[in-house]
């Protein structure tokens, strides 16, 4: 048996494996394509596949098929070749970012013309078959001889090939990135275009190098596209440790802001206290032991003490980060805890605090004390907001979402005012003459720490509603964010 008997020969086998390296490579490109910055490579995807199709009609030429089959295949051909051609076209165009040129659009449409004509029987390609053995190769092409518009048919391919070449040729020239890699793969398909239209034209005898010339024109657009590829992953990484630098430098600035802020918080808010107590003890320094009045200044000193201490724990509260200590626990004994403290610190003769669980909320997995301390925030800002008035607490499983429970706190006060509502949540912001506004900001980083949420929301009526929304199950390794990542 001679090598040209085989079913499958060498240049059979090499057009086949070049037609899935080719159908690969297009869908590669056309994943890239998605990308953005990497729009241009749609275009070059349909090249690639127009060319991997045109190389699947060369694999019958030295296999043993009927003259019909050869004929219909080199038309077929013909056509894949011609649009293979003008999706180069539009690939080099949108590379450029350029409309097209009257070159272009000449050149495409005879070329689409010739590939549209190939489909006629006898205008590009002839009913003669023609019989070329390569001794050196072993193996027999059989060829479906073009006719004299066939041969212009090639020679308008070679010549747009030229165009295409040149002109990446001039881009590599202006340092334009990659452009050499295209440069030689379209070299090497061009000069093995050539080829294969002076041996179908009969004027040598060679082997049809196109299949070889698609390859190394995928190979070194490949190769270009890696390269690229590899830069723009370098950038991006570069970009990462300058974000990350950027972004630290930003924290960075942020708690000393919040430091500064915190400062003049707490150098107004301790002034005012201090300054009071030693009014006060000046006033029982000189005022006599036994004094109506040495009752009513020790009281106003020990008021202004707690001021003091209640606002040294909210600042604590505030400024000390670390790792959740989750227990599964009751919710009633959470709110019924919290309600019982916030009431234990209201004026004399406050209506108290009335606490509802549904039956229906499971025990929940969550840090006791913060998500305690948030609800009596809660409550406290309830109660001072309503003074006389019963804050209501409802805890229910959330309507939208089963893993989720809501605790509402309500009260009965003047409501929150719209332009205040953006900020209500963030440090040192507060409606009220005294304190730090470090309460709900609190109360803020306790929902987040658990992955849940606080807002305020319209109660339909006069007052105030504030949801804080718990998962069911918080992670173990939950922490509660630093003192800036708070601020707005």
């Amino acid at each position: 048996m001679t090598p040209h008997d085989l079913a499958f020969p060498v240049p059979a086998v090499v057009a086949i494996v070049v037609t899935v390296v080719g159908l690969l490579f297009a869908l590669l490109t056309a994943r890239f394509s998605l990308g953005p910055g990497w729009r241009e490579l749609r275009e070059y995807s349909t090249a690639a596949a127009f060319g991997a199709a045109f190389t699947a009609t060369t694999a019958v030429n030295t296999m043993a098929v009927t003259p019909d089959t050869l004929r219909l295949a080199s038309r077929v051909g013909l056509l894949f070749a011609a649009l293979h051609g003008a999706a180069w076209f539009a690939y080099s165009a949108a590379q450029e970012r350029r409309a097209w040129t009257r070159v272009d659009r000449l050149l495409v449409g005879a070329g689409l013309a010739v590939g549209v004509a190939a489909l006629v029987p006898g205008v590009i390609v002839s009913d003669v078959v023609s019989v070329r053995p390569i001794a050196w190769l072993g193996v027999v092409y059989r060829d479906a001889v073009p006719t004299p518009l066939g041969a212009f048919g090639f020679s308008i391919y070679c010549i747009a090939l030229v165009v295409l070449t040149y002109r990446y040729w001039r881009r590599w020239r202006h340092g334009v990135p990659y452009a050499a890699a295209h440069f030689f793969g379209l070299g090497a398909l061009l000069i093995a275009a050539v080829n294969d239209s002076l041996t179908a034209a009969q004027l040598y005898d060679a082997p049809y190098m196109l299949d070889l010339g698609f390859l190394t024109a995928i190979g070194c657009v490949g190769g270009a596209l890696t390269a690229r590829f590899v830069a723009s992953a370098r950038s991006l990484d570069e970009q990462g440790h300058t974000l990350r630098a950027t972004q630290a430098a930003l924290v960075q600035r942020e708690r000393l802001a919040a430091l500064g802020e915190l400062s003049a918080v707490v150098a107004h808010e301790v002034r005012n206290p201090i300054g009071i107590i030693f009014n006060a003890i000046a006033v029982l320094r000189r005022s006599p032991r036994d004094s109506r009045d040495a009752d009513t200044l020790l009281e106003i000193v020990d008021e202004e003490a707690q001021r003091l201490i209640a606002m040294v724990n909210d600042l604590l509260a505030f400024a000390s980060p670390g790792r959740l200590r989750i227990t599964k626990t009751s919710l009633d004994a959470i709110l019924s805890g919290a309600a019982e403290a916030a009431h234990a610190s209201a004026p004399p003769g406050s209506p108290g605090v009335h606490v509802h669980v549904s039956p229906a909320v499971p025990p929940v997995e969550c840090d006791e004390q913060l998500v305690r301390q948030a609800v009596i925030n809660l409550i406290t800002n309830g109660m001072q907001a309503s003074p006389g008035e019963v804050v209501e607490v409802l805890a229910e499983l959330d309507p939208e979402d089963p893993t989720v429970v809501r605790i509402a706190v309500k009260d009965r006060g003047h409501g929150v005012p719209a332009e205040a509502i953006p900020r209500l949540f963030t440090p040192f912001f507060t409606t009220r003459p005294t304190g730090t506004g470090l309460g709900l900001a609190i109360v803020r980083r306790v929902a987040e720490a658990h992955g849940g949420e606080v807002r305020v929301v319209p109660s339909g009526g006069p007052g105030a509603t504030f949801w804080l929304k718990l998962p069911l199950e918080t992670p173990r390794h939950s922490t509660i964010s630093p003192t800036a990542d708070t601020l707005s």
